[in-house]
């Protein structure tokens, strides 16, 4: 599977949406380089709490949107019915719902459990904490779905959204990808260091 330089991810998503529908980039290809550049700088950052591990499922995903952009290109009448964000791969704040991710409403410890034991099925464990995953959409993450985003998995916020940082217990602190001695402040810094 071939891969882009990170530039491709430095466009807007308008422009990443005209070379998709133009066909100079596949969804598969721009959710490959996601999330090798996830895995390159998410450990330093700490801006993605959490990643879809269902990486089979967000390839098909990928796979599906291909099919429509391709069908759309070669059909003028279908252009229209396929969303501009098909196959973008999103990330969504931890405020929010997003079906098979779960909401840790920002780290907040009371809406997990601790436990020691390893990861069930149908959850997520991050250190000694275990969160449900979600089993539907948010109003608006659906909306993103419907318009064709690939949602890849959750952002950095602080406690319950209240903060200044995207500080919070379970997931750390975001950093500035720019200077790793600040943060990427709040409460949308997750979001604001992934882009």
């Amino acid at each position: 599977m071939k891969t882009f330089p990170k530039e491709v991810l430095s466009v807007s998503a308008i422009e990443l949406s005209r070379r998709l529908h133009s066909r100079e980039i596949t969804a598969v290809e721009l959710l490959q380089t996601t999330l090798d550049r996830i895995d390159d700088v998410n450990p330093k950052l700490r801006a993605i709490v959490a990643l879809r591990k269902d990486r089979e499922n967000l390839l098909q995903e990928a796979l599906d949107a291909d099919f429509d952009l391709d069908y759309a290109a070669a059909n003028t009448d279908h252009r229209k019915q396929v969303g501009w964000l098909r196959g973008i791969p999103l990330a969504i704040k931890d405020l929010f719902m997003a079906k098979g991710i779960p909401t840790t409403l920002g780290g907040c410890p009371l809406f997990g459990e601790q436990t020691e034991q390893g990861e069930d099925e149908g959850s997520y464990k991050f250190g000694n904490w275990r969160f449900e995953n979600e089993v539907e959409d948010e109003p608006y993450v659906g909306r993103l779905r419907d318009a064709g985003a690939i949602i890849i998995g959750k952002t950095n916020a602080p406690e319950l959204g209240m903060g200044c940082h995207s500080y919070n217990t379970i997931h750390g602190t975001t950093l500035n990808p720019y200077n790793l001695s600040v943060t990427a402040g709040g409460s949308s810094g997750g979001a604001a260091a992934a882009i």
